[in-house]
């Protein structure tokens, strides 16, 4: 009897142990699915808060702009001036000391600043809207670019330093830049609602980028012929004296204008009005020189104080000689329509 006793006792006992071994089984079943779960959830929000911080980040940069003038533009803070730092840039009035003598009523106080790049200023009297002048401004930096990289030079170099060429759209008249007058780089732009020369940027740039001292203005036809050449080779805006038309066409029409002919070359003479004659064949004699010789021979000669001799001595012929090729050229075009 205590035999059989003793054996239920232990049957007892296995039978416990086999039930909480099976609880701890269930237990550690249900534990081991749990953890997943948590894990889970717990990189869910990692993932939650990254991306909560990522999109406040970007909201943040692309909620920090610059602006120039009234042109607005979304930049990295990292690399952008503060607003004061482009109005300083713009309103440098020690710069502009002594436009007042070039230009007639000229008054920097009667132009806002509308547009800053890193070649160019864009001031616009005030009574202007600017989206237009905005618009040039951008067309004129992309000119700037072609003329540095086609005549290998820069305005930094041409200009002590300086890195900006400063508009003023306002004035009464043609387009011009006064370089015998002043020594920085600042042209002089009439309003949109002047059609001869809202659109010479490209033509008043070359100006700027090719006048120096020795030029001193003496060759009229070389320093207005150059612009009008390069306005129309590199894309600048549809402008005087040509307007898209195909120069050498729009000389042709005044070969027989002797007068105008005869300037052509003649280093005392500068054109100081406007004259479609002689800007159309100042314009097709250079670029008829330029595309026989290259811009870089030309470029040598042009700067020469003595023009019609380094002509002689880098191309081997005089100024009559060229002259007599070139008006054999235009008298062989084929007559329009």
């Amino acid at each position: 009897m205590k035999e059989v006793f003793k054996v239920k006792k232990n049957l007892f006992q296995v039978i416990s142990l086999m039930i909480l071994l099976s609880f701890f089984i269930v237990f550690m079943t249900v534990s081991c699915k749990t953890v997943p779960v948590e894990t889970k959830e717990t990189e869910t929000s990692i993932s939650e808060t990254t991306s909560a911080d990522t999109t406040s980040t970007e909201v943040a940069a692309s909620e920090s702009t610059s602006e120039t003038g009234l042109t607005k533009t979304t930049t990295n803070t990292t690399s952008t001036p503060a607003l004061e730092d482009y109005k300083a840039e713009c309103i440098r009035t020690d710069y502009y000391k002594g436009l007042d003598s070039i230009l007639e009523g000229f008054k920097l106080d009667s132009y806002k600043c509308v547009y800053l790049s890193e070649g160019t200023v864009v001031w616009v009297v005030k009574s202007q809207a600017p989206e237009e002048y905005i618009a040039e401004g951008k067309k004129s930096e992309e000119a700037i670019r072609k003329l540095e990289k086609y005549l290998n030079t820069s305005i930094r170099d041409n200009f002590n330093g300086e890195e900006k060429v400063h508009f003023f759209y306002g004035s009464t008249g043609a387009a011009f830049t006064p370089l015998a007058h002043y020594t920085k780089p600042v042209i002089f732009m009439p309003t949109s609602s002047d059609y001869y020369s809202f659109h010479a940027y490209m033509h008043e740039l070359t100006h700027v980028l090719t006048l120096r001292s020795q030029d001193a203005y003496y060759y009229g036809w070389a320093v207005e012929g150059l612009a009008v050449y390069l306005n129309d080779k590199l894309g600048g805006g549809a402008s005087y004296p040509n307007f898209g038309e195909d120069i050498d066409q729009m000389a042709s029409k005044y070969l027989n204008n002797t007068d105008t002919l005869e300037k052509i070359g003649d280093e005392k003479y500068y054109q100081y009005t406007i004259d479609d004659g002689f800007y159309s064949l100042s314009g097709s004699f250079i670029k008829y020189m330029v595309e026989k010789i290259g811009i870089e021979p030309f470029m040598k000669i042009y700067h020469d104080a003595d023009m019609q001799k380094a002509m002689k001595e880098v191309t081997k012929k005089n100024i009559q000689e060229w002259k007599s090729e070139w008006i054999s050229y235009l008298s062989s075009l084929p007559e329009e329509g």
